[in-house]
């Protein structure tokens, strides 16, 4: 059985402590300590299933965001799926882009040493794809947002 630092207001847990460690008690004098920012957390006593849910995955569930704790019923449940920000999406997408490009750099580089002109030619309709793909993506965002 464990004790979990757990936030009514968002329904997360913080951290958790086993009850079979000896020294328990301290440690959860440490961790209210070091979360002692929001006084609306309190420790509960969660399963060892739930335990393994909440505190060991933060993926997973029905949008792959991992569990929280219902407020409500106590029960745990999917946590609600990942909203993100129009900058966060465009980073992702910048990211994505910059990872594939570096990839069809190097295949560019060892086709052209190889002087394998159909790959040449197959690497370079890829990097069209791949600007044309990035380039909806980005305006898709930023005409939905």
């Amino acid at each position: 059985m464990y004790k979990a630092l757990f936030n009514p207001i968002t329904g997360v847990y913080r951290c958790a402590v086993n009850l079979n460690d000896e020294d328990h008690d301290q440690q959860m004098q440490n961790a209210l300590s070091i979360f002692k920012d929001n006084k609306a957390d309190d420790f509960v006593e969660i399963s060892d299933e739930d335990f393994q849910k909440y505190m060991l995955g933060t993926t997973g569930g029905d949008n792959g965001t991992g569990y929280i704790r219902d407020p409500a019923t106590g029960q745990c449940v999917s946590a609600p799926p990942r909203i993100y920000s129009t900058e966060e999406k465009l980073t992702l997408i910048q990211a994505d882009f910059n990872n594939q490009l570096n990839n069809l750099k190097s295949d560019m580089s060892l086709a052209q040493l190889t002087a394998n002109n159909d790959e040449v030619a197959r690497l370079q309709n890829s990097y069209s794809v791949l600007v044309d793909t990035s380039n909806n993506a980005v305006i898709d965002i930023l005409t939905n947002e």
